[in-house]
């Protein structure tokens, strides 16, 4: 496809708030291939993952409302949880993740119509729910009618083959909205990512965001079209290469922190470590800065605490691996961490 190709597709004003037409078909022929019936109608193109997860929360919810989270989640939901003014709610779940019985509870004893969910590439734990439990939570999740945000950022790195399936195919009766974006397969910095919804919700979702915003840059999305040209390419690369980062610093910081544990991730950029002795994150992550290098103390991504934990990403060239992790030794090493206060 030439640039004049590309350039044709572009309405002559240039505004398309809901995404180009030609980009929103391509990505909606992607979801079709991967066992999902998809429209571009069904797909809104954003400023990559966060702001949609900022729209679709702003248009499945009203300020005090309650949304089920996992504890950990990604802390970018927290901060537009925070912003919109609604309620964090932790789900209850266990070594294989989020349960039907936690998304009973958080809508029997707090009231949550919406679900935020990771199953397929979570962040920060790399955990990828295995296809009984996200099988069981479909059938939850239409039993209780509720919405879920299904955050399908990492849905492409997971480790192992195929791409696992979206709780959009799963799911009967609930209503999905996935969050996607190109940003971990690509570049962080081309900024488009889209959403996947029934096309109801995505004229909600595009009347909320020409409020503000008349839509994504133009050069952009064409950028993100050719892309997709190779898509697949990128995504068989960037698997094997983030598998590989991810078991070169779980054994550097074994080494490195003695009595640290975390689970080995099954897909995406970092790991959820557990400081030993029960170590105050916030303390080490502070000392830590002291020694030239930047982590996460868990409390971020935690709506309950995560205090003795750290969120480390791995997506990193091997000496800098090395050379943050040698740090994060030092800090270590400079005296016993304060412990968590009981």
């Amino acid at each position: 496809m030439t640039s004049a190709d590309l350039l044709a597709a572009v309405p002559a004003h240039g505004y398309d708030p809901a995404g180009l037409l030609v980009l929103r078909a391509a990505l909606a022929g992607r979801h079709t291939a991967a066992g999902l019936a998809t429209g571009p109608e069904e797909i809104h193109v954003t400023h990559g993952a966060q702001h949609a997860i900022d729209l679709a929360l702003a248009t499945l919810c009203e300020a005090g409302d309650a949304v089920a989270v996992e504890d950990p989640t990604y802390p970018g939901v927290l901060d537009v949880i925070a912003a919109r003014r609604l309620r964090p709610v932790p789900l209850a779940g266990d070594a294989r993740g989020p349960t039907p019985a936690g998304l009973e509870a958080a809508a029997r004893d707090h009231g949550a119509r919406v679900a935020f969910l990771l199953p397929a590439g979570h962040n920060p734990t790399g955990r990828v729910l295995d296809p009984g439990r996200r099988q069981a939570l479909a059938r939850s999740l239409d039993k209780l009618e509720l919405t879920v945000v299904e955050d399908n950022t990492l849905a492409d790195l997971a480790y192992g083959e195929p791409r696992p399936s979206s709780l959009a195919a799963l799911c009967r009766r609930a209503v999905v909205v996935t969050v996607e974006t190109t940003s971990k397969v690509a570049w962080g910095g081309l900024r488009v990512g889209w959403l996947r919804a029934p096309a109801g919700v995505i004229e909600r979702t595009v009347r909320i965001r020409t409020s503000g915003d008349l839509g994504c840059s133009v050069p952009a999305q064409l950028l993100a079209l050719q892309l997709l040209d190779r898509y697949d390419e990128l995504i068989a690369a960037r698997r094997p290469a983030l598998q590989g980062s991810a078991a070169r610093f779980a054994a550097l910081l074994t080494e490195a922190l003695p009595g640290c544990t975390f689970d080995p991730p099954a897909g995406g950029l970092s790991l959820w470590v557990r400081l030993p002795g029960g170590a105050d994150a916030a303390a080490f992550a502070s000392r830590a800065l002291r020694h030239g290098v930047s982590v996460a103390p868990g409390l971020f991504a935690s709506p309950t605490g995560g205090h003795d934990r750290l969120r480390l990403c791995h997506d990193r060239p091997e000496e800098e691996i090395r050379e943050g992790i040698a740090r994060l030794a030092a800090a270590w090493s400079e005296s016993p961490p304060a412990r968590v206060p009981s």
